[in-house]
C-alpha cells in the first residue's frame, strides 16, 4: 500500500509543479497586458486627436509642423497625449 501511494505522489508532483509554473506565467502575462492598457491610452491615434480636440486635418498637420511631436508607424500618425498637452500649453492662447 505504501509502494502505491509514492506511485501516485511521483505523478502528482510534477503536475503540482506545472500549475505553479502555469500560474507564474499568467500572472506575467497580465501585468504586461495592464501595461499596455495603460499605454494604449496614453497614446492617440490621428483620428483620436481629431475628434479630441475638433480639430480639421489641416490643424493637426499644422501642429506637427510647429512642433507637436508624432510617431509614424505603417502610415499611420500617433501622438503621446503628454505631448499634446504639453504643445497646447505653449502654444495657444490664454483667453481674455
Amino acid at each position: 500500500m505504501n509502494h502505491s501511494n509514492d506511485e501516485t505522489t511521483c505523478f502528482v508532483c510534477p503536475a503540482v509543479k506545472l500549475i505553479k509554473q502555469l500560474a507564474l506565467e499568467i500572472n506575467q502575462i497580465k501585468k504586461q497586458v495592464n501595461l499596455l492598457t495603460q499605454n494604449q491610452s496614453k497614446i492617440l491615434t490621428s483620428d483620436q486627436l481629431l475628434k479630441e480636440f475638433k480639430i480639421s486635418e489641416g490643424t493637426a498637420r499644422n501642429w506637427r509642423n510647429s512642433g507637436l511631436a508624432f510617431m509614424k508607424k505603417d502610415r499611420k500618425v500617433y501622438f503621446y497625449r503628454e505631448d499634446v498637452e504639453r504643445f497646447l500649453s505653449k502654444h495657444l492662447r490664454k483667453g481674455f
